[in-house]
Protein backbone atom coordinates (compact mmCIF):
# COMPACT_ATOMS: atom_id res chain seq x y z
CA UNK A 1 0.00 0.00 0.00
CA UNK A 2 2.86 2.26 0.56
CA UNK A 3 4.40 1.52 -2.79
CA UNK A 4 0.80 2.53 -4.57
CA UNK A 5 1.05 6.12 -2.00
CA UNK A 6 -2.15 4.91 -0.26
CA UNK A 7 -2.15 7.69 3.43
CA UNK A 8 -1.62 5.84 6.29
CA UNK A 9 -3.31 7.32 9.73
CA UNK A 10 -1.27 9.00 11.87
CA UNK A 11 0.25 7.47 15.20
CA UNK A 12 -2.05 7.36 17.46
CA UNK A 13 -1.96 7.55 21.45
CA UNK A 14 -0.30 3.49 21.37
CA UNK A 15 1.91 3.86 19.00
CA UNK A 16 3.16 6.91 20.29
CA UNK A 17 3.92 5.70 23.71
CA UNK A 18 5.64 2.54 21.57
CA UNK A 19 7.39 5.35 19.89
CA UNK A 20 8.95 6.65 22.88
CA UNK A 21 9.57 4.02 24.90
CA UNK A 22 11.72 2.51 21.60
CA UNK A 23 13.70 5.63 21.64
CA UNK A 24 13.93 5.99 25.84
CA UNK A 25 15.29 2.20 25.37
CA UNK A 26 17.89 2.71 22.29
CA UNK A 27 18.96 6.53 24.35
CA UNK A 28 19.84 4.39 27.29
CA UNK A 29 22.13 1.67 26.02
CA UNK A 30 23.94 4.41 23.59
CA UNK A 31 24.94 6.15 26.48
CA UNK A 32 27.10 3.73 27.86
CA UNK A 33 28.57 3.07 24.76
CA UNK A 34 31.06 5.76 25.32
CA UNK A 35 32.54 8.72 22.50
CA UNK A 36 30.08 8.02 19.56
CA UNK A 37 29.90 9.62 16.35
CA UNK A 38 26.16 10.58 15.61
CA UNK A 39 24.77 10.26 12.16
CA UNK A 40 20.98 10.85 12.92
CA UNK A 41 21.21 14.56 11.45
CA UNK A 42 22.57 13.52 8.21
CA UNK A 43 21.26 13.42 4.83
CA UNK A 44 20.40 9.88 3.36
CA UNK A 45 23.06 10.27 0.31
CA UNK A 46 25.62 11.76 2.68
CA UNK A 47 25.25 9.11 5.50
CA UNK A 48 26.03 6.23 3.62
CA UNK A 49 29.44 7.89 2.63
CA UNK A 50 30.03 9.11 6.44
CA UNK A 51 29.68 5.92 7.37
CA UNK A 52 31.77 4.02 5.00
CA UNK A 53 34.48 6.80 6.10
CA UNK A 54 33.91 6.51 9.77
CA UNK A 55 34.66 3.02 9.71
CA UNK A 56 37.89 3.19 7.97
CA UNK A 57 38.83 5.92 10.68
CA UNK A 58 37.64 3.41 13.56
CA UNK A 59 35.62 5.57 14.96
CA UNK A 60 34.58 3.58 18.09
CA UNK A 61 30.87 3.75 17.48
CA UNK A 62 29.10 5.08 15.17
CA UNK A 63 25.54 5.44 15.72
CA UNK A 64 22.22 5.53 12.89
CA UNK A 65 25.26 5.19 10.12
CA UNK A 66 23.67 3.77 6.92
CA UNK A 67 25.18 0.71 4.37
CA UNK A 68 23.29 0.23 0.98
CA UNK A 69 24.92 -1.25 -2.21
CA UNK A 70 23.10 -2.68 -5.78
CA UNK A 71 22.41 -6.13 -6.21
CA UNK A 72 20.36 -8.07 -8.69
CA UNK A 73 16.88 -10.06 -6.88
CA UNK A 74 16.10 -12.48 -10.08
CA UNK A 75 15.86 -10.67 -12.83
CA UNK A 76 15.69 -7.21 -11.34
CA UNK A 77 18.47 -4.37 -10.20
CA UNK A 78 17.69 -3.12 -7.13
CA UNK A 79 19.54 -0.99 -4.68
CA UNK A 80 18.91 -2.15 -0.89
CA UNK A 81 19.80 0.15 2.01
CA UNK A 82 20.21 -0.53 5.89
CA UNK A 83 20.55 1.84 8.59
CA UNK A 84 21.86 -0.39 11.99
CA UNK A 85 21.05 1.50 15.08
CA UNK A 86 25.10 1.27 15.95
CA UNK A 87 28.01 -0.49 14.84
CA UNK A 88 30.50 -0.62 17.45
CA UNK A 89 34.20 -1.27 17.17
CA UNK A 90 35.40 -4.68 18.95
CA UNK A 91 39.40 -5.24 18.91
CA UNK A 92 40.33 -5.49 15.45
CA UNK A 93 36.84 -4.97 13.69
CA UNK A 94 32.83 -3.94 13.95
CA UNK A 95 29.74 -5.60 15.18
CA UNK A 96 26.52 -4.70 14.48
CA UNK A 97 23.86 -3.51 17.29
CA UNK A 98 20.21 -3.17 16.99
CA UNK A 99 18.07 -2.34 19.42
CA UNK A 100 14.66 -3.77 19.83
CA UNK A 101 11.88 -3.69 22.85
CA UNK A 102 11.26 -7.44 21.87
CA UNK A 103 12.63 -9.55 24.85
CA UNK A 104 12.49 -12.88 23.07
CA UNK A 105 14.33 -13.06 19.55
CA UNK A 106 15.15 -16.27 17.79
CA UNK A 107 13.56 -18.88 15.45
CA UNK A 108 10.47 -18.82 16.86
CA UNK A 109 10.14 -14.99 18.68
CA UNK A 110 10.21 -12.01 16.28
CA UNK A 111 11.53 -13.86 12.97
CA UNK A 112 11.63 -10.39 11.23
CA UNK A 113 14.48 -9.16 13.60
CA UNK A 114 16.78 -11.91 12.83
CA UNK A 115 16.22 -11.35 9.44
CA UNK A 116 16.68 -7.63 9.37
CA UNK A 117 20.47 -8.00 11.47
CA UNK A 118 21.13 -10.45 8.41
CA UNK A 119 20.29 -7.95 5.78
CA UNK A 120 22.41 -5.43 8.02
CA UNK A 121 25.63 -8.56 8.42
CA UNK A 122 25.37 -8.63 4.18
CA UNK A 123 25.71 -4.98 3.54
CA UNK A 124 28.29 -4.25 5.71
CA UNK A 125 30.06 -7.43 4.10
CA UNK A 126 29.47 -5.92 0.60
CA UNK A 127 30.55 -2.73 1.24
CA UNK A 128 33.47 -2.98 3.92
CA UNK A 129 35.05 -5.92 2.21
CA UNK A 130 34.28 -8.46 5.18
CA UNK A 131 32.13 -9.74 7.43
CA UNK A 132 31.02 -7.98 10.49
CA UNK A 133 32.71 -9.72 13.90
CA UNK A 134 29.27 -10.30 15.52
CA UNK A 135 25.64 -9.67 14.78
CA UNK A 136 23.80 -8.85 17.96
CA UNK A 137 20.15 -7.72 18.91
CA UNK A 138 20.06 -5.49 22.40
CA UNK A 139 16.94 -7.20 23.60
CA UNK A 140 13.69 -5.26 25.54
CA UNK A 141 15.12 -6.87 28.67
CA UNK A 142 18.55 -4.97 28.29
CA UNK A 143 20.44 -8.65 27.63
CA UNK A 144 22.19 -8.62 23.95
CA UNK A 145 21.27 -11.75 21.96
CA UNK A 146 23.68 -12.63 19.78
CA UNK A 147 22.72 -13.43 15.98
CA UNK A 148 24.73 -16.40 14.04
CA UNK A 149 25.69 -14.65 10.41
CA UNK A 150 24.27 -16.94 7.79
CA UNK A 151 26.19 -14.73 4.82
CA UNK A 152 22.87 -13.00 4.28
CA UNK A 153 21.17 -16.42 2.89
CA UNK A 154 17.89 -16.23 4.86
CA UNK A 155 17.30 -12.06 4.39
CA UNK A 156 18.04 -12.40 0.85
CA UNK A 157 15.26 -15.13 0.00
CA UNK A 158 12.62 -13.29 1.52
CA UNK A 159 13.91 -10.21 -0.32
CA UNK A 160 12.35 -11.20 -3.62
CA UNK A 161 9.13 -11.84 -2.36
CA UNK A 162 8.69 -8.48 -0.84
CA UNK A 163 9.86 -7.19 -4.85
CA UNK A 164 6.99 -9.36 -6.03
CA UNK A 165 4.22 -8.03 -3.26
CA UNK A 166 5.86 -4.03 -3.98
CA UNK A 167 4.62 -4.98 -7.57
CA UNK A 168 0.82 -6.32 -7.13
CA UNK A 169 -1.16 -4.33 -8.82
CA UNK A 170 -3.65 -5.36 -6.04
CA UNK A 171 -4.02 -6.30 -2.66
CA UNK A 172 -2.95 -9.70 -1.81
CA UNK A 173 -5.25 -11.25 0.39
CA UNK A 174 -3.92 -11.18 4.56
CA UNK A 175 -5.76 -12.13 7.04
CA UNK A 176 -6.46 -9.91 9.94
CA UNK A 177 -5.70 -10.15 13.69
CA UNK A 178 -6.12 -8.70 16.84
CA UNK A 179 -2.82 -8.63 18.32
CA UNK A 180 -1.20 -8.70 14.73
CA UNK A 181 -2.77 -5.62 13.23
CA UNK A 182 -3.40 -3.20 16.81
CA UNK A 183 0.44 -3.16 16.85
CA UNK A 184 1.01 0.00 15.22
CA UNK A 185 0.00 -0.35 11.52
CA UNK A 186 -1.16 2.60 9.90
CA UNK A 187 -3.61 0.79 7.59
CA UNK A 188 -5.42 -0.68 10.85
CA UNK A 189 -8.50 1.36 10.36
CA UNK A 190 -8.75 1.07 6.76
CA UNK A 191 -8.38 -2.89 6.49
CA UNK A 192 -10.21 -3.62 9.59
CA UNK A 193 -13.20 -1.84 8.26
CA UNK A 194 -13.05 -3.42 5.09
CA UNK A 195 -12.98 -6.45 6.86
CA UNK A 196 -16.23 -5.52 8.67
CA UNK A 197 -17.81 -4.65 5.82
CA UNK A 198 -17.77 -8.18 3.99
CA UNK A 199 -17.35 -10.00 7.46
CA UNK A 200 -13.98 -11.53 6.49
CA UNK A 201 -13.88 -15.02 7.36
CA UNK A 202 -10.54 -13.67 9.84
CA UNK A 203 -12.62 -12.15 11.90
CA UNK A 204 -14.28 -15.41 13.09
CA UNK A 205 -13.22 -16.09 16.55
CA UNK A 206 -10.88 -19.25 16.59
CA UNK A 207 -10.35 -19.14 12.87
CA UNK A 208 -6.30 -18.72 13.00
CA UNK A 209 -4.54 -17.22 9.75
CA UNK A 210 -3.66 -20.52 8.55
CA UNK A 211 -6.86 -21.69 8.44
CA UNK A 212 -7.81 -18.22 7.08
CA UNK A 213 -5.99 -18.16 3.89
CA UNK A 214 -6.78 -22.51 3.26
CA UNK A 215 -10.18 -21.27 3.38
CA UNK A 216 -9.59 -18.42 0.95
CA UNK A 217 -7.54 -20.54 -1.10
CA UNK A 218 -10.75 -22.22 -2.24
CA UNK A 219 -13.05 -19.29 -2.52
CA UNK A 220 -14.72 -19.02 1.42
CA UNK A 221 -13.68 -15.51 2.41
CA UNK A 222 -16.31 -14.32 4.36
CA UNK A 223 -18.43 -15.89 7.44
CA UNK A 224 -21.30 -16.40 5.70
CA UNK A 225 -19.71 -18.32 3.01
CA UNK A 226 -18.17 -20.59 5.57
CA UNK A 227 -21.79 -21.34 7.06
CA UNK A 228 -23.30 -22.37 3.93
CA UNK A 229 -20.03 -24.28 2.82
CA UNK A 230 -19.24 -26.42 6.31
CA UNK A 231 -21.22 -28.73 8.34
CA UNK A 232 -19.44 -28.95 11.94
CA UNK A 233 -18.39 -32.53 10.79
CA UNK A 234 -17.05 -31.28 7.63
CA UNK A 235 -14.79 -28.44 9.14
CA UNK A 236 -13.57 -30.47 11.26
CA UNK A 237 -11.82 -32.92 8.70
CA UNK A 238 -10.78 -29.84 6.77
CA UNK A 239 -7.21 -29.65 6.68
CA UNK A 240 -5.01 -26.40 7.41
CA UNK A 241 -1.24 -25.35 7.03
CA UNK A 242 0.12 -26.42 10.17
CA UNK A 243 3.86 -26.23 11.16
CA UNK A 244 5.51 -27.45 8.39
CA UNK A 245 2.81 -30.03 7.65
CA UNK A 246 -1.25 -29.86 8.05
CA UNK A 247 -3.55 -30.36 10.80
CA UNK A 248 -7.50 -30.70 10.87
CA UNK A 249 -9.32 -27.71 12.22
CA UNK A 250 -10.88 -30.85 14.68
CA UNK A 251 -12.75 -30.16 17.97
CA UNK A 252 -12.54 -26.79 17.20
CA UNK A 253 -15.15 -26.43 14.56
CA UNK A 254 -18.17 -26.37 16.26
CA UNK A 255 -17.38 -23.49 17.87
CA UNK A 256 -15.97 -21.95 14.85
CA UNK A 257 -19.47 -22.43 13.09
CA UNK A 258 -21.50 -20.99 16.17
CA UNK A 259 -18.76 -17.96 16.14
CA UNK A 260 -19.40 -17.69 12.93
CA UNK A 261 -23.35 -17.54 13.07
CA UNK A 262 -22.70 -14.91 15.76
CA UNK A 263 -21.01 -12.91 13.49
CA UNK A 264 -23.49 -12.89 10.65
CA UNK A 265 -26.53 -12.94 12.61
CA UNK A 266 -25.11 -9.20 15.01
CA UNK A 267 -27.25 -11.34 18.15
CA UNK A 268 -25.26 -12.17 21.35
CA UNK A 269 -25.25 -15.61 22.70
CA UNK A 270 -25.29 -16.86 26.03
CA UNK A 271 -22.27 -19.31 26.02
CA UNK A 272 -22.43 -20.05 30.03
CA UNK A 273 -24.03 -17.98 33.54
CA UNK A 274 -20.83 -16.31 35.15
CA UNK A 275 -20.03 -18.08 38.58
CA UNK A 276 -19.34 -15.07 40.77
CA UNK A 277 -19.27 -15.91 44.37
CA UNK A 278 -21.81 -14.52 46.67
CA UNK A 279 -19.86 -11.82 48.82
CA UNK A 280 -20.09 -8.52 50.90
CA UNK A 281 -16.81 -7.61 50.01
CA UNK A 282 -14.75 -7.46 46.15
CA UNK A 283 -11.79 -6.31 45.40
CA UNK A 284 -12.04 -5.38 41.89
CA UNK A 285 -8.88 -4.94 39.34
CA UNK A 286 -7.57 -5.36 36.13
CA UNK A 287 -3.82 -6.58 34.72
CA UNK A 288 -3.26 -5.60 31.09
CA UNK A 289 -0.42 -6.61 29.27
CA UNK A 290 1.22 -3.82 27.11
CA UNK A 291 2.73 -5.59 24.36
CA UNK A 292 5.90 -3.66 23.00
CA UNK A 293 6.34 -6.96 20.13
CA UNK A 294 3.25 -8.12 21.42
CA UNK A 295 5.24 -9.98 24.04
CA UNK A 296 2.63 -9.22 26.40
CA UNK A 297 3.18 -11.86 28.87
CA UNK A 298 6.60 -10.09 29.92
CA UNK A 299 5.02 -6.87 31.09
CA UNK A 300 2.15 -6.95 32.96
CA UNK A 301 0.77 -3.33 34.39
CA UNK A 302 -1.96 -2.52 36.71
CA UNK A 303 -4.27 -0.37 34.95
CA UNK A 304 -7.58 0.01 37.46
CA UNK A 305 -8.80 -0.75 40.79
CA UNK A 306 -11.74 -0.17 43.29
CA UNK A 307 -12.74 -1.34 46.16
CA UNK A 308 -16.39 -0.65 47.94
CA UNK A 309 -16.27 -2.38 51.85
CA UNK A 310 -19.33 -2.85 53.46
CA UNK A 311 -16.93 -4.46 56.34
CA UNK A 312 -14.80 -2.20 59.12
CA UNK A 313 -11.72 -2.70 58.72
CA UNK A 314 -11.26 -4.50 62.42
CA UNK A 315 -14.57 -6.50 60.91
CA UNK A 316 -12.78 -7.21 57.83
CA UNK A 317 -9.20 -8.76 60.00
CA UNK A 318 -10.94 -10.28 62.22
CA UNK A 319 -13.16 -12.67 59.75
CA UNK A 320 -10.28 -12.63 57.13
CA UNK A 321 -7.09 -12.31 58.38
CA UNK A 322 -4.80 -9.15 57.89
CA UNK A 323 -2.99 -10.22 54.79
CA UNK A 324 -6.33 -9.62 52.98
CA UNK A 325 -6.93 -6.28 54.66
CA UNK A 326 -3.31 -5.52 54.03
CA UNK A 327 -3.80 -6.41 50.18
CA UNK A 328 -7.48 -4.80 49.99
CA UNK A 329 -5.66 -1.22 51.30
CA UNK A 330 -2.60 -1.45 49.35
CA UNK A 331 -4.76 -2.00 45.88
CA UNK A 332 -7.38 1.09 47.29
CA UNK A 333 -3.81 3.32 47.58
CA UNK A 334 -2.60 2.25 44.33
CA UNK A 335 -5.83 2.81 42.74
CA UNK A 336 -6.04 6.61 43.97
CA UNK A 337 -2.18 6.68 42.56
CA UNK A 338 -3.56 5.93 39.41
CA UNK A 339 -6.25 7.85 39.02
CA UNK A 340 -4.21 10.67 40.05
CA UNK A 341 -1.49 9.87 37.03
CA UNK A 342 -4.06 9.21 34.82
CA UNK A 343 -7.25 11.97 34.56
Amino acid sequence: MREQRIPEAEPGVFEKILQTLGERHEQSHLSTLGAYEDLRAVSQDQRIKRTLEAVRNRVPVIYQGELACDTILGSTHVSIAGRPDFLILDGDAYLIRDSKLSRKVDDRHHVEVLLQLQLYGWLFEQTVGKPAKRLQVHAGGGDIIEVPYDGGTAALTELPHILKLKRLGAEPYEPLGWTKCSGGCGYYDRCWQQAEERQDVSLVMDVDQGLARALNGIGITSAQQLLASFDAKGLSEFKRPWGKGEQRVGKKAEKILMYADVLCSGKERTLGTPAVPVHDNFVMFDLEGMPPYFDELEKIYQMACAFRPRLSPSSMASRYGSQALSFANSMVLRGKRLCECWP
